[in-house]
């Protein structure tokens, strides 16, 4: 990316000297902004769970236009936290 910058930057200058108006151009690529974007990361959890069965994280998927070889087009997902214990069910319905 960053010899793309380069080339335009190149390329701005070229049209400077044959007089072209720039003006309304931005001094920023698109490409560079989006790949310096970066998400925070979560903060430590001083409340885990202590025993099994104390929180349990669950996840439907909703109605999948492909069903399983079984028919299913729902399934559900659950994860113990203390255990990290982890089921999935398909469904033909909820």
């Amino acid at each position: 990316m960053k010899g793309c910058v380069i080339r335009i930057n190149n390329m701005l200058s070229v049209m400077k000297q044959h007089g072209i108006d720039i003006s309304a151009t931005t001094d920023f690529c698109e490409g560079c902004m989006l790949g310096k974007q970066h998400r925070e990361t979560f903060g430590t959890r001083n409340n885990r769970p202590t025993v099994a069965g104390e929180q349990i994280n669950a996840d439907v998927c909703s109605p999948k236009q492909e069903m399983s070889l079984g028919g299913a087009q729902y399934y559900v997902c659950f994860k113990d936290d203390f255990t990290e214990y982890f089921s999935c069910t398909r469904s033909h319905r909820l």
